[in-house]
């Protein structure tokens, strides 16, 4: 018996690493935000925007003014909020300096109309890119990767069982 339970469980793991992995792959733009002012310096709210899939992410860059000691600092912060909200935010990002101006963001807050909060200080420019996982949108009908996990559970229910049932009748 012990045997059987060993190859249940290798067989089980197998199925589960065979399983469809679940990894964003399929990123579609929504909106990009550029510098709204040439001074370098600015803070605002974005007018809202709607992100249709489960996981979505920021993609944000700037060119920070060029250090010099005694000069002041390049600060880039982006704020994420749900619409209608001020207090609450889905995605925090902070920067300053010139070491690492660039990078993504996830968010795993799921669909709906959000804004963001752009603060800029010193900087020569930024963009801020908003991206959704287009396979994150739910669909009609069931998901393709969770049919194949149902899929992949049921062999192994029906093999299992079979191997139990074999290993009875000896």
């Amino acid at each position: 018996m012990e045997k059987i339970q060993k190859r249940i469980i290798l067989f089980l793991v197998m199925a589960l690493l065979l399983a469809p992995a679940t990894f964003a792959t399929n990123w579609q733009q929504i909106i990009t935000f550029p510098p709204r002012s040439s001074t370098g310096t600015e803070g605002y709210n974005t007018d809202p925007f709607n992100v249709p899939g489960s996981e979505w992410r920021i993609d944000w860059s700037y060119v920070s003014i060029a250090q010099t000691p005694g000069s002041i600092s390049t600060t880039f912060s982006v704020l994420a909020y749900p619409k209608g909200e001020t207090g609450t935010t889905v995605a925090e990002i902070y920067q300053s300096g010139s070491n690492q101006t660039s990078g993504t963001s996830y968010i795993h807050q799921g669909k709906g109309d959000y804004y963001l909060r752009i603060n800029v200080a010193n900087t020569q420019g930024y963009t801020v890119t908003v991206q959704y996982d287009a396979d994150s949108v739910a669909t009609q009908g069931i998901d393709l990767s969770l049919a194949a996990a149902i899929f992949l559970i049921t062999v192994v229910i029906i093999v299992a069982t079979t191997v139990i049932l074999k290993r009875r009748k000896k």
